[in-house]
């Protein structure tokens, strides 16, 4: 069977505990899960019943008030009315009782039918005193029933909510123990995976770390130079056993290569000796020789002396027609460096012509906007004055209506504040417009003076573009005269290049003389010169076997540091 390596051990390892963390927090979201559900299920459940209860209670009193409305008035409207509660009152006792109440609270629903039922037969009763002209005793039997059988229902509608009330703190009391289990289960989830946490941390510092520890004090010894050392030997087929054999092979290669070292040191020591001391034979004979060749050179100087005088002659000469040439080459180069400023005075005035052409062009783009923005001005302004005719119609509107609900007394007191309200959104209306008139005649005064300074920077702009074109008629006079002055100068670097070269043409006739004299000693100093080539040669050649010898040294004291 293959034994596992140290990644499928910590892999394993990990595993294990992600296997339990995983578990624990499953368990653990599938209570949280329930008694989130649960929590939902009761606040959908309060909140329904909360609002079936509260209508319930609204419609009843709405219902009594209808009928008490009705006995002091009796009216066709109020008997609608009255019959449009009572429905509305059984649609919404209906809807309580399919909300999924418990037991009680469904007894409690059909009493509240009965109720309402028994209001129903009530409410007919009176209005069929009130149509036969009995309107006592419809009053005394509204009196005897309405107000009780409200209360009932009132009453009932209060013992659903407290029902509702037990039935939430149940609720919340089972959740908080679900809570609490939950919270125990992640606890004893905890506990357990640190436990394993820590039982798998020792395994694998008993399986990686005290290996890893004795490579660490095998690679410290070699380091200090000690190769003495057995071999590492791990049990297993793991990646810690094949890093201890490539660590036993590695001091193996680096002990086999230190001999060899040490050996091949020796022999490049002697070999180095040699070639240094034959090495220093040849470069005194070659000191020698090129002494020699030395003296041959000076005899042949003085022969050379007296010509080389006439021929420095010649080159002053030459030197000087050299500087008139180089002076008229500054003025031809400070020409065209003047023509080429001028071309770029040209180009910039182009561009700056072109810019004020840009800058006029978006003037009169501004402008015509100018002129765009000042007839929507006058379109708002003629919108501004129908709104204000508008409001002081809704305002005429809404005082007519005033005095309408002042006429009807007790029952127009609501129309009467709804139309003091538009009155005063029509004078607010109003105003805004006055302001909004305002501000378009201060914006039409900017936009008139915008208009100015727009024609003062166009004529500005016209003026600027004179001056600029004039400019440009003065830059095209200077690059005609810096053409002239570079045709002249020239003219002089020509003449004094001639002078020049006939100067250099006398100097290379005297060095031809010079060069009959001169090969004598040429030969000499070439065989000097391949003289101390071969004497430096020789000195490298020394210098580099003493660094060599050296070195070998070194790495004789080197190898010396390692026991194998």
């Amino acid at each position: 069977m293959t034994e596992m390596n140290v990644s499928r051990k910590m892999i394993a390892a990990f595993l294990a505990i992600a296997f339990t963390v995983a578990a624990a927090s499953g368990l653990s979201y599938l209570y949280l899960q329930r008694v989130n559900d649960s929590y939902r299920e009761v606040l959908a459940r309060e909140a329904t019943v909360s609002d079936r209860v509260f209508g319930i209670e609204t419609l009843t009193e709405r219902q009594k008030g209808v009928l008490f409305r009705y006995l002091t008035a009796p009216s066709q409207q109020l008997e609608k009315e009255l019959r449009a509660a009572w429905e509305a009152l059984n649609v919404e006792i209906a809807a309580l009782s399919d909300a999924g109440l418990d037991e009680q609270s469904r007894q409690l629903t059909d009493k509240m039918k009965e109720s309402n039922a028994t209001f129903a037969r009530l409410a007919d009763k009176v209005t069929g005193y009130v149509n036969e002209g009995k309107a006592d005793l419809a009053r005394t039997e509204a009196l005897m029933w309405a107000v009780p059988t409200s209360d009932e229902l009132s009453g009932a509608a209060a013992a659903i909510r407290e029902n509702e009330r037990a039935f939430k703190e149940r609720a919340e009391s089972d959740n908080a123990g679900r809570v609490t289990l939950t919270k125990r289960m992640l606890l004893g989830s905890s506990a357990v995976a640190i436990a394993l946490a820590l039982a798998v941390g020792w395994a694998l510092s008993r399986i990686i770390v005290r290996p890893i520890r004795r490579l660490s004090v095998a690679a410290e010894r070699i380091a200090a130079g000690d190769l003495t050392d057995g071999d590492l030997a791990f049990r297993g087929r793991d990646e810690l056993a094949g890093l201890a054999a490539s660590f036993n092979g590695m001091k193996a290669n680096l002990r086999e290569l230190i001999r060899r070292a040490g050996d091949n040191a020796g022999q490049v020591a002697d070999a180095s000796g040699q070639l240094r001391a034959n090495s220093e034979q040849i470069g005194g004979l070659s000191e020698r020789v090129s002494a020699a060749i030395e003296q041959i050179a000076a005899s042949m100087d003085e022969q050379t002396r007296l010509a080389a005088a006439g021929e420095e002659e010649l080159r002053r000469l030459a030197a000087s027609a050299e500087e008139m040439e180089a002076s008229a080459v500054k003025v031809n180069d400070r020409s065209a460096s003047a023509q080429a400023a001028a071309e770029a005075g040209k180009s910039s005035v182009g561009q700056a012509l072109a810019q004020m052409e840009s800058i006029r062009s978006g003037m009169e783009t501004l402008a015509s906007l100018i002129e765009r923005l000042d007839a929507k001005s006058n379109e708002i302004d003629n919108t501004v004055d129908i709104i204000s005719i508008i409001a002081r119609q809704t305002n005429i509107l809404a005082l007519n209506a005033s005095i309408e609900a002042a006429r009807a007394g007790v029952q127009g007191r609501g129309f009467a504040v709804v139309a003091e309200e538009v009155r005063k959104l029509a004078a607010g209306t109003a105003n805004a417009a006055a302001e909004i008139s305002a501000m378009l005649h201060g914006i039409r005064s900017d936009m008139g003076d915008v208009s100015e300074a727009m024609e003062a920077g166009r004529r500005d702009v016209s003026g600027g573009m004179a001056i600029v074109q004039g400019t440009e008629g003065a830059f095209l006079r200077i690059d005609e005269a810096v053409r002239d002055v570079a045709v002249q100068a020239g003219a002089m670097a020509g003449r004094s290049s001639e002078m020049a070269a006939r100067s250099r043409a006398a100097s290379r006739e005297l060095a031809t003389v010079l060069a009959s004299a001169g090969q004598i000693a040429v030969g000499a100093q070439e065989a000097s010169a391949g003289t101390q080539e071969q004497y430096a040669a020789m000195e490298e050649m020394i210098a580099s076997t003493v660094q060599l010898s050296r070195e070998a040294e070194r790495l004789k004291e080197g190898i010396a540091g390692f026991r194998v």
